[in-house]
């Protein structure tokens, strides 16, 4: 009986990636309202790691020609 609302984009570009990942990552921005707002970043092979047993874990994100900005940055549940 709820609604969340999102909208998803994949990069034109690829990362490049050290063994055993390689290269041709796509990675993909999906940004979703559910309540809160979350941004989700998913990459084809490889992983993000954020280090859940600290207060500084970010990421540092560029919009265009826009400042570095820091998000929080947390590990999914299942980890």
């Amino acid at each position: 009986g709820t609604t969340a609302k999102y909208a998803s984009v994949v990069s034109e570009n690829e990362l490049d990636f050290e063994f055993p990942y390689g290269r041709g990552n796509s990675t993909t921005l999906t940004i979703r309202r559910d309540g809160e707002l979350d941004a989700f970043l998913v990459i084809e092979k490889g992983q993000f790691l954020c280090n859940g047993f600290s207060d500084s874990s970010y990421v540092s994100v560029k919009f265009d020609d826009g400042p570095i900005q820091r998000f929080n940055c947390t590990d999914t549940s299942d980890g």
